[in-house]
């Protein structure tokens, strides 16, 4: 910026607000996460699942992570929370919306999740979602994202994550067949979800 310029951003920047429930908070990400990240994209499972992490994933890895959800945040195209202990502030799983600026569908996005290891089976990730399908459908003159439909899509194999896109009111829509590569180069049906303003059951 140089004096006299406009300082009010040129693109949507959404911010990361805290989001309160029974056993979670959702922040932002921040350099103190870096660990459990790292811990987080090196485990077997979730290398099984995911494609793209990188082989090893280290500190600077993680925290090229942390820095890239700020840029898409500030270009308004995704916001990502970390999902923390309520006691303790560690890092538990991270959820996000994205695909906020798209073409085809500008008030849809796409909803994404994935938990550390250490805490599957323990209904944080169920919490977290649904609290964010909150702030995705809610208006953004009340503080949300303004959404009209989410969707999110996860591996048909997939039953736990099935069912936190179920439990927080996702419907499926469908079955692509062969669309999912997964991180050992494996390929997976995936289970199409999708979630209308107004919908919600």
């Amino acid at each position: 910026l140089r004096p006299g310029d406009d300082p009010r951003p040129r693109t949507t920047w959404w911010p990361v607000p805290v989001r309160e429930g029974a056993l979670v908070r959702l922040r932002a990400h921040t350099r103190a996460d870096v660990p459990r990240i790292v811990e987080a994209c090196s485990d077997p499972r979730t290398r099984h699942r995911a494609t793209g992490l990188p082989d090893p994933c280290g500190g600077r890895t993680a925290r090229e992570f942390v820095r890239d959800l700020r840029l898409a945040e500030s270009l308004g195209t995704a916001v990502t929370w970390a999902v923390a202990d309520r006691d303790d502030d560690r890092l538990l799983a991270d959820v996000g919306v994205s695909d906020l600026a798209g073409s085809i569908d500008p008030t849809g996005g796409e909803i994404g999740y994935r938990a550390h290891p250490d805490v599957r089976g323990r209904d944080v990730l169920t919490e977290a979602v649904q609290l964010v399908v909150d702030h995705a459908l809610r208006p953004v003159a009340d503080g949300g994202l303004g959404r009209t439909r989410l969707r999110t899509g996860v591996a048909w194999t997939d039953p736990a994550a099935r069912a936190v896109a179920e439990r927080a009111g996702f419907g499926l829509v469908g079955r692509r067949r062969r669309d999912g590569v997964r991180g050992d180069g494996t390929v997976d049906d995936v289970a199409d979800y999708e979630l209308v303003a107004g919908e919600r059951t």
